[in-house]
């Protein structure tokens, strides 16, 4: 079973947080593999947002040293990102759940939404 791959540490910063950018953000480390958010499944925001997943080996900046996957859209593609990625996605598209299969090395994880409050809506 899977354990708890929700983040070692997460930050959230709003539109309100950041002199009023119309745009949003978080930030966490993640070391541990599972489900990000236990009991939430897909979720939808207005505006888009970039997903960024990052390596913290910095003498191999190619490596993300874990595999995460990510359910997209109705047709429910999963999408597997084991290296350092951008994963861009539209306002309206469905994501989720996150889930975290391996970790050899902590990763960062932050996704920057086009909204200064990016609206989430849990769909599953």
């Amino acid at each position: 079973s899977l354990g708890p791959g929700t983040a070692d540490h997460l930050a959230w910063f709003y539109g309100r947080d950041l002199e009023g950018l119309s745009a949003s953000m978080d930030w966490g480390f993640f070391s541990s593999p599972g489900l990000w958010h236990r009991g939430v499944g897909a979720h939808v925001h207005p505006a888009g947002e970039a997903l960024v997943f990052v390596g913290t080996d910095p003498s191999r900046p190619g490596s993300l040293g874990a595999d995460i996957e990510i359910d997209i859209g109705k047709e429910h593609e999963r999408l597997h990102v084991t290296e350092p990625s951008v994963v861009v996605m539209p306002g309206g598209v469905p994501h989720g759940p996150f889930v975290t299969h391996w970790v050899d090395r902590p990763f960062a994880f932050f996704s920057i939404n086009l909204a200064g409050d990016p609206g989430m809506t849990f769909i599953d």
